[in-house]
């Protein structure tokens, strides 16, 4: 009786803990790209006024 009750409370803590690691994975590959689509504006921004500010001082 005893075991089934611990093997059943092992099962669900598994359960919950592979839901947890998905849901983990999943928001972490949500704020990675939330993050990496305003940077790659922000770096493409950088990258012409660096060249911009380059080009003026050249001549």
């Amino acid at each position: 009786m005893y075991a089934g009750v611990l093997i059943k409370t092992l099962r669900e803590s598994r359960e919950h803990a592979e839901r947890e690691s998905q849901a983990k994975s999943a928001l972490l590959a949500k704020v990675s790209h939330e993050l990496r689509t305003p940077l790659t504006g922000i770096i493409s921004a950088t990258e012409l006024l660096a060249a911009e500010v380059g080009y003026e001082t050249v001549t």
